[in-house]
């Protein structure tokens, strides 16, 4: 359990205790499914966009970048949303501490998550110019990193359609970048920077819809604080890590063993499933915050 501030429960609010729980809660999961799914299909269309200008081969390289990006954006949170949003519901008057904490393990996980991110494609032995993209898509988990801050707080107070809100920008602005690097024969690292470009937008989405409500500081935290955060989310990070893993090995293994074309069908293949996937995480990530209020109170049972 983290250490607790001497601020005063009043200080804290909770969207829990509300007559209208189970309205926001079909909101929030509406909106998150509806939303999710919106943004979807623009990168369904930016993915054809792909195919039409640059090829299969391109695109079985990008797809294949963009699956190992996501076990990269695992090692960026690493359990830390759900800690700091379980922490958060359970004491709502800690909530400056625990974004300061949530903020201040970006600034370590990031710059781990760039290098394992590289480094593996290194080990994968994937062609010089296909790791340079990678390297470029790794630069983007910094903007990636604060999305994960802010999107855990619009979770955490069910508010979630300020994330809903800010993340179409960020598709809008991939098409055109996309159109630009075909035309200006950019290549796989100009997609790679056109998908990074629009990760940039996404988190300035995110902060101005949520700058009013979390000012990005640490005058509330020790370095204590920090590693006992970290301690208490590393056992959530490595459950969802292998989680995240499987789902891409699939992918990471037939680049091994088959070519980018094959790569290129089996992940345009996968996209087809999106719809289900975004619904299903859409009432996870809605019911989670109010099931963790009961948590504390449920492990001493």
């Amino acid at each position: 359990m983290l250490h607790k501030t001497n601020k005063p429960k009043s200080q804290g609010t909770s969207p829990f205790g509300t007559d209208d729980l189970g309205k926001k809660l079909f909101q929030n999961t509406a909106t998150l499914a509806i939303g999710r799914n919106l943004s979807a299909l623009g990168r369904l269309a930016s993915i054809a966009l792909i195919v039409r200008g640059f090829g299969v081969d391109i695109f079985g390289e990008y797809a294949l970048i963009i699956a190992v990006l996501t076990i990269a954006d695992w090692v960026l949170d690493f359990g830390t949303s759900d800690l700091f949003i379980r922490e958060l519901v359970a004491d709502p008057a800690q909530r400056n501490k625990l974004f300061q904490l949530l903020f201040a393990t970006k600034l370590i996980q990031t710059p781990i998550a760039m290098v394992l991110m590289i480094l593996a494609m290194f080990a994968m032995d994937y062609e010089l110019h296909v790791i340079q993209a990678g390297a470029v898509a790794a630069i983007g988990l910094s903007a990636f990193s604060l999305v994960v801050v802010y999107q855990a707080v619009f979770r955490a107070t069910l508010t979630v359609a300020k994330g809903v809100a800010a993340e179409p920008f960020s598709v809008v602005i991939l098409v055109p970048a996309i159109f630009a690097v075909e035309h200006y024969n950019l290549g796989l690292i100009g997609l790679l920077s056109a998908y990074t470009l629009s990760r940039a937008v996404y988190f300035v989405g995110c902060y101005l819809l949520g700058r009013s409500d979390d000012p990005l500081s640490f005058t509330e935290i020790t370095k204590e604080d920090l590693l006992n955060f970290i301690r208490l989310a590393t056992p959530i990070g490595g459950i969802g890590f292998l989680v995240v893993f499987n789902d891409a090995l699939e992918l990471l293994s037939l680049s091994a063993l088959s070519n980018t074309t094959d790569v290129a069908y089996y992940s345009a293949a996968q996209r087809l499933i999106w719809p289900v996937l975004m619904a299903l995480t859409a009432v996870g990530a809605t019911f989670y915050p109010v099931l963790g209020t009961h948590w504390r109170e449920s492990k001493h049972k």
